[in-house]
């Protein structure tokens, strides 16, 4: 659905119809090996000491396949399709996003989409304005709940290890726009992932969903 005020090129609207889960193979080998690697370390430190060596035998033959895997690719859709998709945005200020329901694509203006979640966070009665980014303290509580937690016998070592966060950041807002809805009104979302409290609310998911009060 195009809600901007520009025209969009039939290849680029092919491109887009294909939805925010299609993605096209990265030709940028060294950067997918270096980026595996450095996600598969940062997992792999979380697990179980015992468990470690088999996992990492097993990894090391993946990751020293990758440099030689070629995946398949459609040349209309890599080519042709994809060049005139980036030389549209190149050239345009418009924002992608889905509907908040019916997973539709819809193409928006940038400055109505700032203008729409500016209205939106002004509300005072809903948000306010912090002075200091809380981002360390909420680290620094974690860090210290989970230790103590350690320290009871409540939580094993790897289980402390895959709840700490060292280096996170503070949740991001969005908004989805509700095109079944006169004037397109737009719904908050908010993504809490790579977060300091991110891991641990699966923790208090379970627990609240196992324990009665």
């Amino acid at each position: 659905v195009n809600l901007s005020t520009v025209m969009i090129p039939e290849n680029v609207q092919k491109v887009l119809q294909l939805g925010e889960n299609f993605s096209m193979p990265t030709l940028n080998k060294n950067e997918v090996t270096i980026e595996f690697i450095k996600n598969f370390e940062n997992s792999f430190k979380k697990l179980p000491v015992h468990v470690r060596p088999h996992i990492r035998n097993r990894s090391a033959h993946i990751i020293n396949k990758l440099p030689s895997y070629i995946p398949p690719r459609n040349p209309l859709i890599s080519t042709v399709l994809m060049r005139s998709t980036k030389d549209f945005f190149k050239n345009n200020t418009n924002l992608i996003s889905r509907s908040d329901k019916g997973n539709v694509t819809v193409a928006l203006d940038r400055d109505f989409y700032i203008a729409k979640i500016e209205e939106m966070l002004d509300d005072t009665t809903t948000y306010s304005v912090i002075a200091k980014d809380p981002t360390n303290k909420l680290i620094n509580h974690l860090r210290d709940i989970l230790s103590r937690w350690k320290k009871a016998n409540f939580i094993s070592e790897g289980t402390y290890k895959s709840l700490m966060c060292t280096s996170g950041s503070l949740p991001r807002a969005y908004g989805l726009p509700k095109i079944h809805k006169e004037g397109v009104p737009f719904r908050i979302i908010v993504s809490s992932l790579d977060s300091p409290l991110y891991n641990l609310s699966f923790l208090h998911r379970i627990l609240f969903n196992s324990l009665t009060t």
